[in-house]
């Protein structure tokens, strides 16, 4: 289904209130300058109320870096993520910043539990880096994307090439990070810019 989104502001006391939330599973996330993003899963019910859904936030960790292609130049336009790169459908939203033209980028508000930055850009393979951030903390880094590799083959049924058939290539390396293709009027497909290592 659709995701809904219900928005508030805490009082001068930290206190909050989110009204006409909908009976689901559902994220409320916490946000203030200066301090890491807070998350907590919550089950409503119907014609009820929540109480005691606190938050304790820490001072964010600030990572500034620059994306870098196999040869070491600077990567324009690459969407960067705090954890792995997700799935195609979920990048636009997922991604935290996007690299400038000199390939350079920030990410504020991330916490502690974050343990990679990685990125993606559709003329590589997605690339990451490992991080250990402090509350409160600077990092500055690199990060590499990779060569990529490209898979091909045929699609056929009872022995007849299938047109537009979708084809979809999930990497072992990096499981939520699967790329699409579809066949073409012979059956033929090419994905390219994959992660080097097995997939399936």
């Amino acid at each position: 289904g659709m995701m809904r989104e219900v928005q508030g502001f805490a009082d001068d006391n930290g206190a909050y209130r989110l009204q006409n939330v909908e009976a689901m599973q559902s994220t409320i996330i916490a946000r203030a300058p200066g301090y890491a993003w807070s998350l907590l899963l919550v089950q409503p019910q119907p014609d009820s109320t929540l109480s005691g859904m606190d938050f304790r936030l820490e001072p964010e960790a600030v990572v500034t870096g620059v994306v870098l292609a196999p040869s070491g130049t600077p990567v324009s336009g690459a969407r960067i993520f705090a954890g792995g790169v997700p799935d195609e459908w979920r990048r636009d939203q997922a991604a935290l910043a996007t690299s400038s033209g000199d390939g350079s980028f920030e990410l504020r508000g991330l916490s502690t539990e974050t343990q990679v930055i990685s990125a993606f850009h559709p003329d590589y393979a997605p690339g990451s880096t490992p991080v250990s951030l402090l509350a409160g903390g600077a990092l500055d880094l690199e990060v590499y994307l990779n060569a990529g590799a490209s898979l091909e083959g045929t699609v056929r049924l009872g022995g007849v090439p299938v047109a537009n058939a979708n084809i979809w290539v999930n990497s072992a390396v990096s499981p939520n990070s699967g790329s699409s293709g579809q066949t073409d009027a012979n059956g033929a497909y090419l994905v390219e810019n994959l992660p080097p290592g097995n997939a399936n």
